[in-house]
């Protein structure tokens, strides 16, 4: 049983990348500012005459000049525009606060922008702004709404109750969304076609459906640390959606933890326990599955179908009600050094598949410790501790030419 240098280097290799690539994005994120150097907090009590609709289209300077509640800058990274304190509760079909073809600088910041029967914020082909502190909740369509924006920090804002998503974006890419509370949503946060953007440490927790989705060509995107427990889905992966970096994530007391439905991504060091069916599944081809945990599941630890993985390593999938590993319908992947003890029927189960490594892995205390079926040919079966379960390995009438190797029952 062993981990060998290469496969040494190759997780070295992408949790290194991850982080250079977040620690990159996070740079280009950062040349906006520290809104700390904008702050008045002798005016955190001014009470403004606030619309309930307010519209900003490529006008900040107009907008700055006529009302005293937009606080006047230049709009440069240095002199940005403000809007902060102010509270509007809007009526209308098309947001609280609607700011569209704009490249000025600005900050939102510590607002409440509530009850519309669209969103909270909306920003339309805009770039270059930061929303901070500010509570988007209980609109009719999404908290916050990004379409066609990209530079965008979004930052500890309170998104709940929101009767679509709590964050949307569509066609929004190189934003950096950290440490919100998006709660209690239709769902939770999702993006479509947006790209490179940083997601980090939120909170997204007990939405209707998703938790977090990525879904229609989003690409290049960095999840990590986030917590997404109690939703139907807790972290979702979408089809067209590649070399996405899920690391570190929490998704427990979902019905499914983490989906994975395209290939080409890092799924790493997440956590994703007590969930209804499976902790972690995994579709198509050419994904890093490296030192996650899927304890305590209704059905699978983790559960991969049609597919190729990159690698497969370091995993515990352990007390899960069915099998603790399962691969299905899955040829030519090396299952190596991961752990699946005590769940109730299978550590290591394989169906319809051909030509695995499985290799240097510890299954201990289940019913079956390697279990292969349905025509799972041609696999090699060595190394691994399989002591104490009430049956070492097994294979099928339907199975044939596979070795088993110097393992330990």
């Amino acid at each position: 049983m062993h981990l060998n240098k290469e496969k040494t280097f190759i997780i070295t290799s992408i949790l290194v990348g991850s982080i250079i690539l977040s620690s990159a994005l996070i740079s280009l994120s950062s040349f906006f500012w520290d809104d700390s150097d904008f702050r008045d907090d002798s005016e955190g009590s001014v009470s403004y005459d606030v619309p309930n609709f307010i519209h900003i289209n490529n006008n900040w300077s107009q907008t700055a000049s006529y009302y005293a509640w937009c606080k006047g800058g230049n709009g440069t990274v240095n002199n940005p525009y403000i809007i902060e304190n102010i509270v509007v509760e809007s009526n209308n079909e098309i947001a609280c606060i609607l700011i569209e073809n704009s490249n000025d600088f600005f900050i939102i910041r510590n607002c409440k922008f509530r009850n519309s029967r669209s969103s909270g914020i909306k920003l339309s082909q805009v770039s270059n702004g930061q929303l901070f502190e500010n509570d988007c909740s209980f609109n009719q369509v999404d908290g916050i709404y990004l379409y066609l924006s990209d530079y965008i920090e979004i930052m500890n804002n309170n998104l709940c109750s929101n009767s679509n998503d709590g964050l949307r974006l569509r066609h929004s890419s190189y934003n950096t969304i950290i440490n919100n509370q998006i709660t209690y949503n239709n769902d939770g946060f999702t993006a479509a076609w947006s790209s490179y953007n940083i997601i980090q440490q939120n909170v997204v927790n007990n939405n209707e459906y998703y938790g977090l989705n990525l879904d229609y060509e989003s690409n290049h995107n960095t999840i990590e640390n986030n917590t997404c427990n109690n939703n139907y889905r807790g972290i979702v992966n979408g089809y067209e959606c590649i070399y996405n970096n899920f690391i570190g994530n929490i998704a427990n007391y979902n019905y499914v933890g983490i989906q994975i439905d395209d290939m080409n991504n890092t799924i790493a060091n997440n956590t994703a326990n007590y969930n209804g069916y499976y902790g972690i599944g995994i579709r198509e081809n050419e994904n890093s599955v490296i030192g996650n945990m899927a304890n305590f599941n209704g059905k699978y630890g983790i559960r991969i179908s049609y597919s190729i993985t990159k690698e497969f390593f370091n995993n515990s999938a352990n007390y899960n009600k069915h099998s603790g590993i399962f691969f299905r319908r899955c040829d030519n992947n090396s299952i190596e050094n991961n752990r699946a003890n005590y769940n109730e029927n299978n550590g290591i189960l394989l169906i319809g598949s051909c030509y695995n490594v499985i290799l240097g892995n510890i299954a201990i205390n289940n019913t079956y410790g390697v279990n292969l079926k349905d025509e799972s040919n041609n696999n090699e079966i060595r190394e691994n501790l399989l002591s104490n379960n009430t049956i070492c390995y097994s294979q099928d009438g339907t199975c044939y030419g596979n070795v088993f190797i110097d393992n330990i029952c």
